[in-house]
């Protein structure tokens, strides 16, 4: 809680001074909204939220900076799904709708949770301001998520966001950017080549791999990958399941792939501490996470451990894997 508390405070100052660098330029809404539907779909369900999306008719590109806009919408729909309940007399909602108003695009938030009074409005975008939550229940938040959105709001430019709300009924946020369809949207053309030639897989036949990841249809999705690639792997949803079937193997450990967030309230870089405790050695790992700020986890995570971010590319796990046995076998070696 504490560091989650310090994270949004320095991120806010970040953006308050002037130190966040932002990086305007084009980014496709479609994925966008994807990843968020993506990564809140799984808290939805299991509060009995219906979570959905609604993008606009025509593809839509936003003039933003990639980060800061995940952010913003990634506390909003957080927010939404948190302060949500379904119950015996209504099923609960959170929509993310997306459309076209001239130059700008409109992305809404609705929801059908609790609500916000008049009074209340220009007090929730203050720091640790929360309504309802007098127990001060850190399961329901820090109350710095909405102060986030404003502060980075503030530093975008020609963005805008603002909410109406009804006690009881539920609470819309709108986020407003410069925007394009992507008929009068024209690319420039790009500073270096898109795609880089994929390195050779080779060695990466009979590597061995530790996967630690508490999502079946994430794990399942990496460890075919991996497989694909020929590597053995050994996965589980914990610490102590990858513990107990690694117990029966005399296989080196090559590197180690671990989800940030687990169940039970673990997280990946403690999970990676005590693997290589227990293994008397070091193997290169990866840390999988969908948090917006990740520079914080790369410092806590140290040298020896790739941070990468939901969603990426295949070939973002490849590297650091091919890496990672390359160490392996000069230590072998030598």
């Amino acid at each position: 809680m504490l560091g989650t508390t310090l994270d949004h405070l320095l991120t806010a100052a970040r953006y308050d001074s002037g130190t966040e660098a932002l990086d305007i330029r084009p980014l496709e809404l479609r994925p966008l909204l994807r990843d968020l539907y993506g990564g809140y779909v799984g808290e939805a369900d299991k509060r009995g939220v219906e979570l959905r999306v609604r993008p606009p008719r025509s593809p839509v590109v936003l003039q933003t900076d990639a980060r800061s806009i995940q952010r913003v919408l990634s506390n909003l729909v957080a927010n939404a799904v948190k302060f949500t309940h379904s119950d015996d007399t209504r099923a609960g909602r959170v929509l993310i709708a997306a459309r076209m108003r001239g130059d700008r695009c409109r992305i809404d938030v609705f929801d059908t949770g609790i609500g916000v009074a008049p009074e209340a409005f220009e007090e929730i975008w203050k720091p640790y301001v929360q309504l309802n939550n007098v127990e001060r229940d850190r399961e329901r938040g820090l109350g710095l998520g909405l102060f986030l959105v404003g502060r980075i709001i503030e530093q975008l430019p020609d963005h805008t966001v603002t909410m109406a709300s009804v006690p009881g009924r539920g609470s819309r946020f709108t986020v407003t950017v410069p925007a394009v369809t992507v008929d009068a949207y024209v690319p420039m053309a790009p500073a270096v080549p898109e795609a880089m030639p994929l390195p050779d897989l080779s060695p990466l036949r009979g590597a061995y791999v530790l996967l630690i990841e508490d999502d079946r249809d994430a794990r399942t999705a990496v460890a075919r990958l991996m497989a694909e690639w020929g590597v053995r792997v050994t996965a589980g949803v914990s610490l102590s399941e990858v513990l107990e079937k690694e117990a029966d193997s005399d296989r080196t450990v090559d590197a180690i792939v671990c989800d940030y967030r687990l169940a039970g309230g673990a997280n990946g870089i403690a999970a990676i501490a005590e693997l290589r405790r227990q293994l008397g050695y070091s193997p290169a790992a990866v840390l999988i996470t969908g948090e917006p700020d990740i520079e914080p986890l790369r410092v806590r995570a140290g040298p020896d451990t790739t941070v990468l971010h939901k969603p990426f590319r295949s070939e973002a796990l490849m590297r650091p894997l091919l890496r990672a046995v390359a160490a392996t076998r000069e230590l072998e070696r030598g």
